[in-house]
């Protein structure tokens, strides 16, 4: 899958609930890929919950690896969306300012926050698509009742997860 074809199926304001309260999450992908860029990690910080990152990392990567890289993660956050504590310095004096405002989502917060893998987002794909993969060994392929179209959803994809 394409970065940009990843984008669109991650990206988008939807409707949730958050502590049991009706909120909205805008969820962003990084635009770094570390690795081979196979699996899919999301970090939720804290202060900005329950918004969350998706970021591409390597196949190999579990949670010892995360933690070995956790800051270049963050920077590749910050490179993308910039960091919210970022406002409170005056950036010609180096000075703190007096009133200041973080700024909002998507800046990133580092006060802290929680990761997981998670899975590739399930894609509609056609009845050759289909044949081809289920050739290939792919076991995840659902026909959709009805239609002439299947549904995928792989664990991991395999040379169409490069660029």
């Amino acid at each position: 899958m394409k970065h940009e074809t990843l984008r669109q199926h991650i990206e988008g304001v939807y409707e949730t609930k958050f502590w049991g309260q009706p909120c909205t999450c805008d969820p962003k992908l990084i635009e770094t890929v570390f690795g081979d860029g196979r699996r899919l990690i999301y970090y939720t910080p804290l202060a900005t919950r329950p918004n969350y990152y998706i970021v591409r990392v390597g196949s190999d990567w579990d949670d010892d690896v995360y933690m070995d890289r956790l800051e270049e993660v963050y920077e590749a956050i910050e490179a993308d969306f910039g960091n919210a504590d970022d406002s409170q310095y005056d950036p010609e004096t180096g000075h703190s300012l007096e009133d200041w405002e973080q700024l909002e989502w998507p800046a990133f917060h580092d006060g802290g926050g929680c990761y997981g893998f998670t899975d590739w987002p399930e894609r509609v794909i056609s009845k050759r698509r289909a044949r081809k993969l289920k050739k290939r060994g792919e076991d995840n392929i659902w026909r959709i009742r009805g239609s002439n179209q299947y549904r995928w959803k792989p664990a991991l994809f395999g040379a169409s997860a490069r660029k």
